[in-house]
């Protein structure tokens, strides 16, 4: 299983909506409960808008956001745009147990 394909399914999605070649973009937004033909045009290289569109966000309100920006508007609580930063933000809004998903 890749891991796009883990994350759409842990998600919620079923495992036929979640093809092995999907992007990460896409799973993370089906993960946070869009359908497929709303996700489907984010790549890999937009996580942002994946994360941005997962956290309730439109297509448009979300075309182009960085993951820093996401995770900033998730957190609110951003300490900078850095990948340090970030990891500091989501660990004090959502627990130290998420640094864990990013070293495993």
């Amino acid at each position: 299983m890749k891991y796009a394909q883990g994350v759409c399914i842990a998600g919620g999605s079923a495992s036929y909506e979640c093809p092995a070649t999907m992007s990460l973009g896409t799973a993370i937004c089906m993960a946070g409960g869009n359908p497929s033909y709303q996700c489907g045009n984010i790549g890999n290289d937009d996580l942002g808008e994946g994360i941005c569109r997962a956290l309730g966000g439109s297509s448009s309100s979300c075309s182009g956001v960085s993951v820093s920006a996401a995770v900033c508007d998730f957190t609110g609580n951003c300490k900078g745009n850095d990948a340090a930063s970030l990891a500091i933000s989501m660990a004090e809004t959502c627990g130290v147990e998420v640094l864990s998903y990013g070293i495993e």
